[in-house]
């Protein structure tokens, strides 16, 4: 368990230095986390509804992480 955490923090360690894009994108979800956070508050919405819009975020990491390892094994590929 403990080498599968240090792998995937080097993987991830490795996608920030490497793409810019994914750089973008975290960015982007730190934002909108920080909105959504926001919005909660001054709106007096539940946390559910934070939960919802935190999570909205998530797949933009998810398939841009997808978009770097398939760009990764095109490029070694070709």
């Amino acid at each position: 368990v403990i080498r599968a955490f240090i792998n995937s923090t080097n993987g991830l360690r490795a996608a920030w230095q490497d793409d810019a894009s994914y750089r973008r994108s975290l960015l982007q979800v730190v934002a909108g986390v920080v909105i959504a956070s926001i919005l909660t508050r001054w709106m007096n919405l539940p946390w559910g509804s934070w939960l919802t819009l935190v999570a909205s975020t998530l797949p933009i990491l998810i398939v841009e992480l997808l978009n770097t390892a398939i760009e990764a094994v095109t490029d070694k590929a070709s």
